[in-house]
């Protein structure tokens, strides 16, 4: 039996709130930067055509033109569409094309060509729209709260994942077992109600014997070359790449908070070196701290 694509609640309310927020925090501005630019979906033949009298044609002569005209998709209507194909619906978009439910009425290779750009820099656009919102949520409130930067990573499991590149055995520290796929690693701003995801990274394995997916050379200048190398740095370098980008765009904070798997001496003097303040919890080992008085004490004695 043919598995049938759900079909999609296209509502006016849902449609108009993405659009709403596009529109106030993704300008055509920043599609470019982010090199996120609008796609030709087709091309139709001209038929009779004929540019009005003007002084200007009548200097130049006989203008040569294009038999074709280009139907474009903007890049905000793709990127609504990637959003809904992503989010709000279970159906996936090949499946949506296949059965006719798609939300718009562009071909399927349009599609695929915006979401498989490889020059489109996804991360500084969610760091950008990140810190639009951040800055908007701050104009709007009171001075009396603290701001912080959250970091911390989670599984992201991928079954099968020998056609995944850098796909590898991951430790999970949630149950202490190694499963295929990535950390996920999310930095996030908070003011103590409200949660920001601004930057998000897989990070995978250097070791040969762990790694299960492709790792092929790519150029470090590239995109692709740059999100390679940053998979297989350590967590710790990672974090204070995340807080020196947040510095880079002007996103408020005070602290930066993290748990026991990033703390560490080394990490602590670097983030404070690029100015920020941190509060984490603390390995129970034999690591000497200075502490109020000053006193030497060891970790476990302060607990």
């Amino acid at each position: 039996m043919n598995s049938i694509a759900e079909i999609f609640d296209n509502s006016k309310q849902l449609l108009d709130g993405i659009n709403g927020f596009i529109n106030k925090y993704i300008d055509c501005d920043l599609l470019r930067r982010c090199s996120i630019r609008k796609i030709v979906d087709s091309f139709t033949e001209k038929r009779d055509y004929e540019y009005a009298d003007n002084p200007i044609l009548r200097l130049i002569g006989d203008v040569e033109t294009s038999k074709v005209l280009p139907r474009c998709v903007s890049a905000k209507k793709l990127l609504t569409d990637k959003i809904l194909a992503c989010f709000h619906t279970a159906a996936s978009p090949y499946l949506m094309f296949k059965t006719g439910t798609f939300f718009s009425d562009y071909s399927k290779d349009t599609f695929y060509r915006f979401d498989l750009n490889k020059k489109a820099n996804w991360e500084r656009l969610q760091l950008e729209t990140a810190k639009n919102v951040i800055l908007d949520i701050e104009s709007r409130t009171g001075k009396d709260h603290v701001n912080s930067l959250i970091f911390d990573d989670s599984l992201y499991r991928r079954t099968g994942g020998k056609g995944t590149d850098l796909c590898a055995k991951v430790f999970d520290h949630n149950d202490n077992k190694m499963r295929l796929g990535f950390r996920m690693m999310t930095g996030a701003w908070s003011n103590g109600e409200t949660y920001i995801p601004f930057l998000q990274s897989l990070l995978t394995t250097r070791k040969k014997h762990l790694m299960v997916g492709k790792d092929e050379h790519a150029d470090r200048r590239t995109l692709r070359g740059k999100r390679r190398a940053m998979a297989k740095e350590k967590g710790t370098v990672v974090v204070q790449s995340m807080v020196q980008e947040a510095q880079k765009v002007g996103i408020p904070f005070d602290y930066v908070l993290f748990d026991t798997w990033f703390s560490n001496p080394t990490q602590l003097v670097v983030l404070k070196d690029i100015g920020a303040d941190v509060i984490a919890m603390i390995k129970k080992n034999k690591t000497r701290y200075t502490v109020l008085d000053p006193t030497d004490d060891a970790v476990k004695a302060l607990t």
